[in-house]
């Protein structure tokens, strides 16, 4: 999987722009995450009223 890549691709640092996009991608991804979760337990949890 990593042969794929160039090896240039890998030591350069990364960019300003890279850096934020990481930032957003893992902020969506773990508020779906968090909110998915939550969800779930909320319509499994036996005590809620309904």
């Amino acid at each position: 999987m990593l042969s794929d890549i160039p090896r240039d691709a890998l030591l350069r640092p990364l960019t300003r722009n890279e850096v934020v996009g990481m930032l957003v991608r893992l902020t969506i991804f773990g508020a779906a995450t968090y909110y998915s979760i939550k969800w779930v337990v909320e319509a499994l949890d036996p005590t809620q009223k309904q």
